[in-house]
């Protein structure tokens, strides 16, 4: 394991433990966003020595594209969070659109990115038998990313017509991360038979 994973790793450990033993939860918080944007610059900064990519490749870019999105969405969710916490978002229903719009620009995003990224064990849809094998792996994220629109568009329309927002929002996680997984499961067991 090269230097930087482990300080990557052991960054992200001291993040968590702090934001879960913190009994402030605004200190944790802040603690959280900054060793995490810590990581992600350690990432982008030696993105090369972890992935084994290099940067002439095509795909090194949407790499490092990719990781700029997540920082650009850790910050949009903190200024949610600002905004939701100074009360300058007042109500129920303003917060659920926010929310609403977050979980679509992540899943479309996500979406996006889980289409042209490369195959490798550190970003896209990371389950135990993804990151082993490269055709398992290529229908788990290109599954993911095809699933991203038709599933945005559903929740959209199905936002105001449902009454429990949080169900609605659980339902569409668990199929947009369900039906990949369970698909690429059957890809290696249907490769592993044969």
């Amino acid at each position: 394991m090269s230097r930087q994973r482990i300080v990557i790793l052991g960054l992200s450990v001291l993040a968590y433990s702090i934001f879960l033993l913190n009994g402030t939860a605004t200190i944790g918080g802040v603690l959280l966003i900054v060793l995490s944007i810590l990581c992600a610059w350690i990432l982008y900064t030696n993105l090369t020595n972890i992935t084994h990519i290099e940067e002439s490749n095509p795909q090194f870019d949407i790499m490092k594209s990719s990781i700029r999105f997540c920082v650009v969405l850790l910050i949009l969710g903190v200024i949610a969070a600002m905004l939701v916490h100074f009360q300058i978002i007042k109500t129920e229903k303003q917060e659920k659109w926010i929310a609403a719009i977050f979980v679509i620009v992540i899943m479309i995003g996500l979406g996006y990115y889980t289409l042209n990224i490369p195959f490798n064990q550190h970003i896209g849809l990371r389950l135990p038998w993804t990151v082993l094998d490269e055709e398992v792996w290529f229908v788990a994220n290109h599954l993911l990313g095809y699933l991203s629109i038709p599933l945005s568009i559903m929740y959209l329309i199905a936002i105001p017509l449902c009454n429990d927002f949080d169900k609605l929002t659980l339902c569409i996680m668990i199929a947009w991360i369900g039906l990949p997984a369970i698909a690429s499961l059957i890809k290696m067991f249907l490769k592993a038979k044969y």
